[in-house]
């Protein structure tokens, strides 16, 4: 009977140096986790980050070539209308519409494409960074994620702003004798059709800028709340393992004892109350 209680003290010491080494291990591991959680998370926003102020930047530019556009639009617009009918007489003034046609606003247009062009790509980042942190649980930011809808809007109404400005040019070139007896509208028709296309771009820069702006608000905030959670974690695990491993400890205690003394009963173990009376 002796020899069964010390191979049974043996067992329990075995576990519970197993135990004391694995509550060791957890208390480790947890700092370690929340170390590269947090490393990897941090690049992660960061990346998020400078994603979505390269958007930014871009829409900016877009935004002021299309508003250099739109001054060009408004200033032919207002010459054509004010020569009215005197047209035919100031044919020098046709000719800088025509230019201001051709060399200011085309160029600013097709400027203002080719950058949105690699807003596209950005964005694109900025949804693959909002995706992997919304795969962290308890985390997410699907209503500040881009909306493609709104790139391939501003895209196919640049598409449109350039064919419309291509069209104007090509106007002004080979029904110029129409143009100079009259026939304003000929370009007016145009350029309140172009000045309409570029207030809607604008508007949808603005719409897509201000989901930008609120993912940097938020991602800003995940980078200090998110290190103050894994640390949280951590120490919480912490504390769970380092209760597991005062439980372990007490247990080695206890199976030493009843190896050193096997004759002892299970009952000794047992704290008793004193009586105080």
């Amino acid at each position: 009977m002796t020899t069964a209680k010390r191979i049974i003290a043996i067992v329990l010491m075995l576990v519970s140096v197993l135990g004391l080494l694995l509550a060791l291990f957890g208390i480790v591991g947890s700092w370690s986790v929340r170390n590269k959680a947090t490393d990897v998370t941090i690049r992660l926003l960061t990346a998020g980050e400078t994603a979505v102020a390269a958007s930014q930047s871009s829409l900016d530019r877009v935004d002021q070539r299309l508003t250099t556009a739109g001054e060009n639009i408004t200033f032919i617009e207002n010459e054509m209308n004010n020569l009215g009918t005197t047209i035919n007489e100031t044919n020098l003034v046709f000719s800088v519409v025509s230019r201001t046609v051709g060399t200011e606003l085309a160029p600013v247009v097709i400027q203002a494409q080719e950058t949105a062009a690699n807003v596209r790509d950005t964005v694109t980042a900025v949804n693959a960074a909002i995706e992997a942190i919304n795969a962290i649980p308890f985390i997410s930011l699907d209503e500040v994620l881009p909306q493609p809808g709104i790139l391939q809007e501003i895209g196919d109404e640049l598409a449109a702003i350039r064919a419309e400005v291509e069209e104007t040019r090509t106007a002004m070139q080979t029904r110029k004798e129409e143009i100079v007896n009259g026939s304003i509208s000929i370009i007016t028709d145009r350029t309140t059709r172009l000045n309409g296309r570029v207030d809607n771009v604008q508007g949808r820069i603005a719409e897509l800028d201000a989901r930008l702006a609120t993912a940097s608000s938020n991602l800003a905030q995940l980078k200090i709340s998110l290190p103050r959670l894994f640390t949280l974690g951590a120490l919480a695990l912490s504390i769970a393992f380092l209760f597991a491993g005062l439980a372990f400890a007490s247990l080695f205690f206890h199976s030493w004892s009843f190896f050193a003394d096997p004759e002892r009963s299970f009952k000794s173990f047992i704290p008793v109350k004193k009586d105080l009376a």
